[in-house]
C-alpha cells in the first residue's frame, strides 16, 4: 500500500488592523464652541442667558461649577419667584429652623416666603415661647438676609403666635419692594389690610407687578384695596369674579385681569359685556353655574356664552389659552333639548389661541354626552387648536362613548386626562384610536373591579383566544422577541405616546386573586407594548389593601420592569 498523502495546512496571514481614525471636527464647529465657552465665562453674558431658563434648569446649571453656581443663585433671587415654603404643623418652629439655617448661609437662592397656617393647628400646636417685642430678634436672619420680592400667605386666623407677627412684620418692612403677592386666605376679621397694617401711604405696594388671589376667602374690599395700592400692577390672576369687575373697570385696569370666573346670572350680564368690550387679556376663563348657584338652569351656560361673545363684535379673548366649563347636576331634565350643546359653540372663532379645555360635570355620563353633542338640526363646530383636554365628574363615571364624542369636537388633542371611567378595557379600546398625536394619558380614580381582571387584550389589540393560547404556553415563548400583530386598535397605535399614568382606587372589599401576575396587565403587555414604544414612561399608582393593611394582588410587582410603581397617598380625616 502506498503512503497516504496528507493535505498541507494553509497558513492564514491576518491583515494588520486598520487604524480607526475619528473624523476631524469641523473647524467652524470648534471655533463656535470656543466662542460659546468664552462668552459663558463672562458673568454679564451668562446672567442674561440664565434669565431665560426655568427654575429646575437653573438648579441644574448651579451644579456645573462655582461660577455658574453663584450666577444661577443670583438669577433665582433677582428674576424668579422663588419661595421658601412654610406649611408644617408647627409653622413657628419651622420658621425658627429656617432662621437658624440662614445664619450659616451666605448665598440664598430664594427671594421670599410662602407661609401657610391652619386654624386648628395653630390653636393646638406647641407654640414657641417669645417676648412680644422680640420677633425681630427671633427671626433676625429672615428679616435681614432675604431680599423680599415675593410673599405668599395662607393666613386663616388672627391669633397670637410668632408666625403671625412675622407675617405682619414682613408686610410692614418690605411691602414697598414686593413684586409678587399671593393672597390665598386672610382672616375674615380684617376688612382693610392697609389699615390693619397701619400704612399711611395709599400706594403702599408701589413695586407690586403681580397679584394672585387664589381663593374667595379674601374679601372683595381687600382685593380692591390692594389693586388701588399697586400703581405698577401688571397681572391680576386667581379668583376674579363679577363682584370685582365694576371696581377694576373704574380703575381702567381691565387689561391686567388674567383669569375670570363667569357665572351666567341675568343681573350681572351687562357688567360682563362691558368688561369683554374692553378686550381684557384673559389667559384662563371658567364658565360655571354650579360653583355659586347650585339651582341655576344649566341650559343658560352655552347660549349666554355665545351671546356674550357676539355682543363684543368679534373674538374678545384673543389671548385666552385655558377654558374650564363646569356643568351642574340636572336630575330632573327629561327633554334632550333642555341641555346646552357644547358643539354649537365655535370655540376656535371665539378663542383663537385656546390650547387647554377642562370639562367638569356633576351629572350622569348619558347627560354629559347630550351636553356635548348636537343634533341634525344644529350646526356643529370643531376646535383644532386644543392640545390638552381634561374631563372630570364628581358624581359618577364615563363610558367609552364619551371618547368618540369629544374626539370629534377636539380632533388634535395631545394630552388627555379623565377620572372615573367605566369598563376600562372598552374605554381604552376607544382611546387608542381617538387621537393620532396623543403624547400623554392620565386615568384617575379607576375602580379596582376594572383592573382586577386582565386587560392585555385591550392594550395589545388581540383576541381572547390568542391571549389564552399565549398564557398556556408562556414558559416556552420568549415574549421579548414575540411579534404579535393586533387585530384591532391597541396602545401601539399611539406611536407618539410618552407618558401613561393610571391611578387605582382600592376599596375594602379585597379578595385574593388566584394569579396576581395577571392582575390588570401581564408581562406580555410589558414586553409587546410598553417596551416597544420609544421613550414611553408608565406610572401606576396603587395602595396597600385597606382591609388587611398589606400589599395584596394590587402590588403589581410583576409590572415593575416596565412601569414605575407609586404608592397612593391616603388622607385620614
Amino acid at each position: 500500500m502506498g503512503k497516504r498523502k496528507t493535505a498541507k495546512r494553509r497558513k492564514i496571514v491576518k491583515a494588520p488592523p486598520v487604524p480607526v481614525t475619528e473624523p476631524e471636527e469641523d473647524e467652524e464647529t470648534m471655533q463656535t464652541a470656543r466662542v460659546v465657552s468664552h462668552a459663558m465665562s463672562i458673568p454679564l453674558i451668562s446672567k442674561e442667558i440664565f434669565k431665560f431658563l426655568s427654575i429646575p434648569d437653573l438648579l441644574v446649571c448651579s451644579l456645573v461649577n462655582k461660577t455658574w453656581f453663584l450666577m444661577a443663585r443670583e438669577v433665582l433671587r433677582e428674576c424668579k419667584k422663588c419661595f421658601a415654603f412654610i406649611n408644617g404643623n408647627s409653622p413657628c418652629k419651622d420658621i425658627r429652623n429656617l432662621n437658624a439655617l440662614l445664619e450659616k448661609s451666605t448665598i440664598i437662592p430664594f427671594n421670599g416666603l410662602y407661609i401657610e397656617t391652619e386654624s386648628e393647628e395653630l390653636d393646638n400646636h406647641n407654640c414657641i415661647s417669645h417676648k412680644k417685642e422680640a420677633v425681630s430678634e427671633l427671626y433676625s436672619n429672615i428679616l435681614t438676609k432675604i431680599n423680599f420680592k415675593t410673599l405668599g400667605v395662607y393666613w386663616v386666623e388672627d391669633i397670637k403666635c410668632p408666625v403671625i407677627e412675622l407675617i405682619i412684620k414682613i408686610f410692614q418692612t418690605f411691602a414697598h419692594q414686593l413684586e409678587y403677592l399671593h393672597l390665598e386666605s386672610l382672616p375674615y376679621s380684617i376688612e382693610k389690610l392697609g389699615q390693619y397694617l397701619a400704612f399711611e401711604d395709599k400706594h403702599w405696594l408701589q413695586s407690586l407687578k403681580i397679584l394672585n388671589v387664589s381663593n374667595y376667602d379674601v374679601r372683595n374690599s381687600i382685593m380692591e384695596e390692594v389693586i388701588a395700592a399697586a400703581p405698577k400692577l401688571q397681572d391680576l390672576v386667581g379668583q376674579v369674579a363679577v363682584q370685582n369687575l365694576e371696581f377694576i373697570m373704574k380703575q381702567n385696569k381691565s387689561h391686567i385681569v388674567r383669569s375670570y370666573d363667569f357665572v351666567p346670572e341675568t343681573s350681572t350680564l351687562s357688567t360682563v359685556v362691558r368688561f369683554l368690550e374692553q378686550k381684557p387679556k384673559l389667559r384662563t376663563l371658567t364658565v360655571t353655574s354650579n360653583r355659586f348657584f347650585p339651582d341655576c338652569d344649566p341650559s343658560m351656560l352655552i347660549p349666554v356664552l355665545k351671546g356674550l361673545v357676539q355682543c363684543t363684535k368679534g373674538p374678545a379673548l384673543t389671548n385666552l389659552g385655558s377654558l374650564t366649563i363646569d356643568f351642574l347636576r340636572t336630575p330632573s331634565a327629561q327633554n334632550k333639548n333642555y341641555y346646552p350643546h357644547l358643539r354649537s359653540l365655535n370655540l376656535e372663532r371665539m378663542f383663537p389661541t385656546l390650547h387647554t379645555v377642562q370639562l367638569e360635570t356633576h351629572i350622569t355620563s348619558r347627560d354629559f354626552s347630550n351636553i356635548i353633542k348636537t343634533y341634525q338640526d344644529k350646526e356643529e363646530y370643531t376646535c383644532t387648536t386644543v392640545r390638552t383636554l381634561g374631563i372630570e365628574n364628581s358624581t359618577g363615571g364615563f363610558d367609552a362613548n364619551i371618547i368618540r364624542i369629544v374626539s370629534k369636537m377636539f380632533p388634535n388633542v395631545q394630552h388627555f386626562s379623565i377620572n372615573v371611567c367605566w369598563s376600562l378595557g372598552t374605554f381604552c379600546g376607544q382611546l387608542w384610536s381617538a387621537w393620532k398625536d396623543l403624547e400623554s394619558i392620565k386615568l384617575t380614580s379607576i375602580c379596582e373591579s376594572d383592573v382586577k381582571k386582565n386587560l392585555d387584550t385591550s392594550f395589545l389589540g388581540i383576541t381572547k383566544k390568542e391571549w389564552t393560547f399565549l398564557m398556556e404556553r408562556q414558559k416556552g415563548i420568549d415574549f421579548k422577541s414575540l411579534h404579535l400583530p393586533p387585530s384591532r386598535f391597541s396602545i401601539l397605535n399611539c406611536s407618539k405616546l410618552k407618558k401613561f399614568r393610571i391611578e387605582i382606587d382600592h376599596d375594602n372589599s379585597c379578595r385574593k386573586n388566584p394569579d396576581p401576575d395577571l392582575v390588570f396587565l401581564s408581562s406580555l403587555t410589558g414586553h409587546c407594548a410598553f417596551s416597544r414604544l420609544p421613550g414611553l414612561q408608565v406610572e401606576i399608582v396603587r395602595q396597600e389593601c385597606p382591609a388587611r393593611g398589606i400589599w395584596c394582588c394590587f402590588a403589581l410587582e410583576h409590572l415593575k420592569p416596565f412601569a414605575r410603581l407609586l404608592e397612593k397617598e391616603v388622607y385620614v380625616m
